[in-house]
């Protein structure tokens, strides 16, 4: 409650950018041109699509300590996104992924206790509720990280992260089909951008490899 889903979405657009240039430094991956401008311009089409193509919305953006607070989220998926390419040295997809959802779950077992949800509630789910817990655990978690995990392995950490841009992307668009939520021409040209961006920095970059 301390910042706005509006904040949130622009602060964690800039995850791909972070994670290319800490890969860059830390991972010593090369960012080319074709990168560089891919990320650009799917970072161009998330503002787009979060903001409705409306320049006011950015100027009406108040920063606070919530604000603050969600740069770490970013900054969190970029160590992952580039400690996931070490570990893949030694363990695979599926088991790295293990490790990542067990030593999480450790770690937010005392969160949790503290709160006083440890159990509580689990009883009152209906089978809507267990359904939606089987699909962030099996798809959401498992396939996902998983999958995750294997494009950092076959793109390397920068080039993979592009596509997290795609994320609010998926989401405007699954908001108006399975919510019937209004779709804006901002948000399919934002999105336009997003794909263009995604594409260059994917392909761009594997023809920069291919011809070294």
């Amino acid at each position: 409650f301390w910042t706005s889903a509006m904040n949130g979405s622009l602060i964690v657009a800039f995850n791909p950018l972070l994670t290319a240039v800490m890969s860059a430094w830390w991972l010593e991956e090369r960012v080319s041109p074709y990168q560089a401008a891919g990320l650009l311009l799917a970072l161009l089409g998330v503002g787009v699509v979060v903001t409705r193509g409306s320049i006011g919305v950015i100027r009406a953006l108040s920063f606070n300590r919530g604000d603050v607070l969600m740069l770490g989220a970013p900054l969190a998926w970029a160590l992952y996104t580039i400690a996931g390419k070490k570990v893949l040295r030694t363990f695979p997809p599926l088991v790295a992924t293990a490790y990542a959802a067990l030593i999480g779950t450790l770690l937010l077992l005392p969160a949790a206790a503290l709160e006083g949800s440890l159990l509580s509630g689990v009883h009152r789910l209906t089978v809507y509720g267990w359904i939606a817990v089987l699909q962030l655990s099996l798809l959401g978690t498992v396939v996902g990280f998983v999958w995750w995990y294997e494009g950092v392995e076959r793109l390397g950490a920068s080039r993979a992260a592009v596509f997290v841009n795609l994320v609010p992307l998926f989401g405007v668009l699954l908001a108006a089909l399975i919510l019937s939520e209004s779709l804006a021409v901002s948000q399919l040209a934002g999105g336009i951008l997003v794909v263009l961006g995604v594409g260059i920095g994917t392909l761009g970059g594997r023809e920069d490899h291919n011809s070294r």
